[in-house]
């Protein structure tokens, strides 16, 4: 009905509800006017005030309770490549240990069949001879305003998109406001391309107070806390109440609480562990096929390139600090990491890998296709799946590349190749606990 027309529409994805803005009156359709209309219950509901004659809509999304993404009813009425595109559009913002709580809305372009955020943080969008205003309000309700706003030059219209793309007001708003959409993506991968020339670098991991919690006297004393973590874990312990029990004593920070949790296992665990993990088996074949926790791998391996603190583990892992938040965005250290872990499985003539991401996650649709795009660079079959519950799959699988403890103990077997890694890097900050 709407594709290919000329015109914008907001989808309730949850249920794929389609409202179409209708800014113009294109060939007798979309008349003006006022509308209510209500969605099922518990989803969104619309109220439209459409000015096709002026080129102006205004469109209120009234959330319902349950207008939240779930990747789970969406997963049956997309394919891969179309879930892809979307998780791209649903990132919202949220503090660690939340669930990103993304609204299960987006904007889309019925003529090009592109998607655009309509999440809290988003203010705007210029898309082709539109622009779109958002007010997320107090989040119970979000406000989207449609304007017929062709780009002028010389007081005419300009047609080809290239050409608006270069307008300079579009860049300024954009690049203040942050508009990650295709049509300014390769805007953005100059500035990044600028801003690494200019030697302003991302460090995932990393806060200037780890130089003075994991130095010097501080780090003697976590390595002897450790120690003390280590006798109680072996003894039944949980981990939680012992490590809020030795950093209270120690007067320890959260983050140095956390570099104990994570590194530091019951000694039955560790052997567990250790009894799976096949590249220190003399004579045991290597897996067809490796199966990645690709935030997990990937995360660590931007930490390490980044100087961030990584932790050298008693069972053997490496492992940081960094929260995945429910958000994840790539940096220029990610190219670098995915070509890393690439190029080692190569060099243990692993044939196929399988990289499994958290389909929650922001972002996962972008990082997905870069994997597969490195992956041509490399004589290894590489597959990527963006899936709701990756840690419960990985724990059925043989050949599992993770630093999750969770995974590890429960997974059939594993490959501990991070260590080798990060051998063949220069410059990386490990701490043994």
């Amino acid at each position: 009905m709407f594709r290919g027309r000329d015109d914008l529409g907001v989808i309730c994805v949850n249920d794929w509800y389609v409202m179409d803005l209708q800014i113009r009156n294109l060939d007798g359709m979309g008349g003006g006017g006022s509308g209510w209309t209500v969605g099922a219950e518990g989803a969104c509901s619309f109220q439209t005030d459409r000015n096709p004659e002026r080129g102006i809509s205004e469109v209120t999304v009234e959330y319902g309770e349950n207008s939240v993404f779930d990747v789970k009813k969406v997963q049956s009425h997309l394919c891969q490549p179309c879930l892809d595109k979307l998780l791209e559009v649903m990132d919202s913002y949220g503090e660690e240990g939340e669930k990103s709580g993304a609204r299960d809305v987006c904007l889309v372009d019925f003529q090009t069949l592109e998607l655009y955020s309509l999440q809290e943080h988003y203010i705007s969008h210029y898309i082709r001879d539109y622009y779109v205003q958002i007010d997320g309000r107090d989040g119970d309700e979000l406000e989207v305003i449609g304007i017929y706003a062709p780009v002028l030059e010389n007081g005419e219209r300009v047609p080809d998109i290239a050409k608006a793309l270069e307008n300079k007001y579009n860049c300024l708003i954009l690049k203040q406001y942050g508009a990650l959409r295709l049509e300014y993506w390769l805007y953005l991968q100059a500035r990044e391309s600028s801003e690494r020339d200019k030697g302003i670098m991302s460090r995932r991991g990393y806060t200037p107070e780890d130089e003075k919690q994991f130095t010097g006297r501080q780090l003697e004393l976590l390595q002897k806390a450790a120690d003390e973590v280590q006798f109680l874990l072996d003894r039944g312990y949980d981990v939680k109440p012992v490590t809020t029990f030795v950093g209270n004593h120690y007067m320890f920070s959260e983050r140095q609480r956390l570099a104990l949790a994570r590194s530091v296992s019951a000694k039955e665990y560790i052997q567990k562990r250790m009894n799976k993990e096949l590249l220190q088996m003399e004579g045991e074949y290597l897996p067809e096929t490796v199966h990645i926790d690709g935030f997990n791998t990937i995360i660590t391996l931007e930490v390490a390139l980044s100087g961030s603190s990584v932790f050298c583990c008693r069972d053997g892992v490496l492992r940081d600090l960094a929260g995945l938040r429910g958000t994840y965005h790539i940096i220029d250290k990610t190219q670098e990491a995915i070509r890393l872990l690439l190029g080692h499985l190569e060099l243990l003539n692993i044939p196929e890998a399988v990289f499994y991401l958290d389909a929650p996650v922001s972002n996962s649709g972008r990082l997905s296709g870069l994997i597969r795009e490195y992956s041509h660079e490399y004589n290894i079959s590489v597959q990527t799946q963006i899936i709701p519950d990756v840690d419960r799959v990985l724990e059925q699988r043989e050949g599992v590349i993770s630093g999750d403890a969770i995974i590890l103990n429960r997974c059939k077997s594993w490959l501990n190749i991070m260590p080798l890694i990060l051998e063949q890097m220069e410059c990386v900050w490990k701490i043994q606990l």
